[in-house]
């Protein structure tokens, strides 16, 4: 029996839809996957937003944590030239992750994609100078686990940048999302507690905005079926519920319900 977040994808993923809509239609830029790669809310453009705030270098090696389908793993090789990991607890994201890279031979070389749990990472110490996190944590029952490995893995005064959902003023969030069918399997925690527990692990910040008016806007620009020019369709990576999902995202933005924010922190 699969564990209950591991049902929520694997059971929907439509990999032979994709691969065979691809296959037909081969995409010419990495953008063409933005409606299954860039499921967060803010898109690609949220993910362009984060990436502005850093520096990094062709040497530089990064880990996105909770890569889905590669596409931030794929901007951050497109835009860098860096070394990537993607890593995912979902193998069937990872296996379809590295397919998708397929499609772009010169990126092939910076990325690789790896199963793994975020509280027991299978990186050494000190891998990485930049662990990047979009709406991940609220995956994670024991986000104190996952930081403490963050720590673990990154190199002396490596960043974490994160794009995260979190709890809003009002409570609770409505179900379902693209990140769970309802609240047994979701762990939305406030700005406060977040903060409290980046500083317990030993992160400094560096940067914190709220972004949710961002988010919002996005949100109400895009249908609740947000199919990529060339077709592609959310609904083929979270399943039939996927309209009832954006349109509760859209009110739980408006209800402040949950929030959006993007952070960066450094280790010390």
């Amino acid at each position: 029996m699969l564990a209950p977040e591991l049902e929520h994808y694997h059971s929907h993923l439509d990999q032979v839809r994709i691969l065979d809509h691809l296959r037909a239609n081969p995409p010419q830029k990495t953008s063409t996957l933005a409606g299954i790669d860039q499921l967060h809310i803010g898109g690609r453009d949220a993910t362009a937003r984060l990436l502005e705030q850093l520096h990094l270098e062709a040497e530089h090696r990064v880990m996105d944590m909770g890569c889905g389908l590669g596409g931030t793993s794929r901007m951050l090789a497109e835009k860098f030239g860096c070394q990537v990991s993607g890593m995912d607890y979902c193998g069937e994201f990872c296996e379809l992750a590295g397919q998708l890279t397929q499609f772009f031979p010169t990126l092939n070389e910076h990325i690789t994609f790896v199963q793994g749990d975020a509280i027991q990472q299978p990186f050494a110490d000190y891998s990485f100078d930049l662990v990047i996190s979009q709406h991940c944590l609220m995956h994670m029952p024991e986000v104190d686990k996952v930081l403490a490995e963050i720590q673990r893995v990154l190199k002396p005064s490596g960043l974490l940048a994160m794009h995260e959902v979190i709890a809003g003023p009002v409570q609770p969030c409505l179900y379902p999302t693209p990140w769970a069918m309802d609240g047994s399997n979701s762990f939305l925690t406030t700005s406060e507690v977040l903060q409290s527990r980046m500083d317990r692990a030993g992160f400094t910040q560096l940067h914190w905005q709220d972004v949710t008016e961002e988010a919002l806007a996005w949100r109400l620009n895009h249908g609740a079926d947000s199919r990529s020019a060339r077709g592609l369709s959310p609904s083929w990576v979270l399943g039939h519920n996927f309209r009832q999902m954006a349109e509760n995202i859209l009110l739980n933005l408006q209800q402040e319900r949950i929030r959006i924010v993007e952070a960066i922190y450094v280790r010390h």
